[in-house]
């Protein structure tokens, strides 16, 4: 008479915890982000807008990583967008003032009105009563 080979029955593990959006759509969640990043957000109002928590956002961004660089990605956006309106306002005559004030603000380096931050002024020597005055003091603070 064949043996019988006692099989074990597989149980399926349910998921157990909270819903990563609180049960809302992934997709829905995610489009939110990608809009208020391609409007240059930053992330505090991306999550507002998304009314969503911090700390579901960076979970969400351990899960999938691939979406840290495509939310960087779009923040780039308005930034392109103001750059082809000045060069398209070098031959036409439309109102570009904002455009160019954007990339002021966003991008100094480049196009900042005041290329050096920091101005660099001599230092004046210390006269030769100003050392007296201050050795002085340090051999008083010394005896304390």
């Amino acid at each position: 008479m064949p043996t019988k080979i006692k099989t074990t029955k597989r149980i399926k593990k349910k998921p157990v915890g909270r819903k990563l959006f609180d049960g809302k759509k992934e997709s829905m969640i995610v489009g939110k982000l990608e809009k208020v990043f391609s409007l240059g957000g930053n992330v505090k109002e991306a999550l507002f807008y998304a009314d969503i928590s911090k700390d579901m956002y960076y979970e969400f961004l351990k899960r999938k990583p691939e979406f840290s660089d495509r939310f960087s990605d779009l923040r780039v956006k308005p930034i392109l967008l103001a750059r082809m309106t000045v060069v398209k306002a070098l031959s036409n005559s439309n109102n570009y003032k904002f455009a160019f004030r954007f990339l002021q603000v966003r991008k100094r380096d480049e196009f900042g009105t005041n290329p050096t931050p920091y101005k660099f002024e001599e230092t004046k020597k210390l006269s030769d009563e100003r050392k007296a005055k201050i050795m002085e003091r340090l051999e008083k603070w010394k005896k304390k």
